[in-house]
């Protein structure tokens, strides 16, 4: 009778009804498949997580003027700098402190852009009292905002006056810095024939904070036949903060027909030493029709004829790029596509009439499209 009353509770309890028995392996088994099926789900879902994760490389920046030498401004004040920011086009804004920290300063510009190349601002100080000033940028994207102090500040100095000493003198200092200038052409070193008299370029420097330009090949080499190529040049400037420019002196075949070619921007040469400069000439053979038709005689005659003209989309520069070649010299053939070396980059194309006569357009500057000279 006991063993009959226990199996009843048993049953009603849903317990084993042998002693010592369990719940069925297989549904052990089903049980932890299910909980491993849960932990594969968490585990594809993170996986989903960091495959769904942008790429995120907070932009950079680093100072290269000021730089300790030289740092002095009157009317103003080049900044130069190197960015970065590989996922996007940070917003960068410059100010001045009066200390290097704490992100309290004045706002210099802001709204400059970090794919801009140009990495340089002139800073007017015209308007600040003398003394001590530090610089910060503070670049900003989609999901950082990084701030860079300069490690060196620049003295705001407006009293540039000189006074007699006691003994009535007055002497003025001129800071001289001595620079060996050396140029190539497209990488190579310039040859006999990129030195002649018939066909030469020069290199000038533009001060970033006067505009004053000036060239630092005159009498040197690449501007004057007597000259030895290859052989870099000894120059003395004010040191200071310059753009490098190329221009043409006599056109032909061996050096840029570029009338003003800004080759540098922001360059600092505030120290003697080597200074090289690279005129990166593009070669490309020229050929013009008229009306999809070739150049005929009648077309290269003195008395009718037409030239085709570059314009710089940086500088707004134009140069002739037939002078001295095809459709612009009686003496020239017509039909021969003519090598023409231009510094690389995106040209506008312009028309211009030389000797107005029937067969070439009357216009004196007509669009042509643009030119990839690459």
């Amino acid at each position: 009778m006991r063993a009959l009353f226990a199996l009843l509770i048993a049953l009603l309890l849903g317990c084993p009804s042998e002693p010592g028995t369990f719940a069925d392996d297989d549904d052990i088994a089903d049980d932890d498949d299910i909980a491993d099926d849960d932990d594969a789900a968490d585990d594809d879902d993170a996986a989903d997580d960091d495959d769904a994760t942008p790429l995120d490389i907070a932009p950079d920046l680093t100072w290269i003027n000021p730089n300790g030498v030289d740092d002095e401004a009157d009317e103003a004040f080049a900044l130069v700098w190197a960015d970065s920011d590989p996922d996007s086009d940070a917003s960068i804004a410059l100010y001045w402190d009066d200390d290097a920290s704490g992100e309290d300063g004045i706002l210099i510009v802001d709204g400059l852009s970090e794919d801009d190349a140009s990495d340089l601002h002139s800073w007017d100080t015209s308007a600040l009292p003398d003394g001590t000033y530090y610089v910060y940028a503070v670049l900003e994207d989609d999901s950082s905002i990084v701030v860079v102090y300069a490690a060196d500040p620049v003295t705001v100095l407006h009293d540039l006056c000189v006074f007699p000493d006691p003994s009535g003198v007055i002497t003025i200092d001129v800071p001289a810095v001595d620079i060996e200038l050396d140029v190539t052409l497209a990488g190579a070193a310039v040859s006999a024939s990129n030195s002649s008299d018939s066909d030469e370029g020069a290199i000038f420097l533009v001060d970033v904070s006067t505009g004053d330009r000036f060239e630092i090949t005159n009498g040197g080499t690449w501007h004057d036949g007597l000259d030895q190529p290859n052989v870099p040049t000894s120059i003395q400037i004010v040191g200071g903060t310059y753009n490098v420019h190329y221009a043409v002196q006599d056109d032909g075949p061996n050096w840029p027909s570029n009338s003003n070619a800004r080759l540098l921007e922001g360059v600092v040469l505030t120290a003697d030493g080597p200074f090289l400069v690279d005129v990166p000439a593009i070669e490309h053979d020229l050929n013009v029709t008229l009306n999809g038709s070739p150049v005929t005689a009648a077309n290269a005659s003195d008395t009718d004829e037409g030239a085709v003209f570059l314009v710089d989309r940086a500088t707004g520069e134009d140069f002739e790029i037939t002078n001295g070649g095809v459709w612009h010299d009686g003496l020239d053939l017509p039909n021969v596509p003519i090598a023409a070396q231009v510094i690389g980059g995106v040209y506008e194309l312009r028309y211009s009439v030389q000797d107005d006569g029937p067969n070439w357009p009357a216009n004196a500057s007509a669009p042509l499209g643009c030119a990839h000279w690459e």
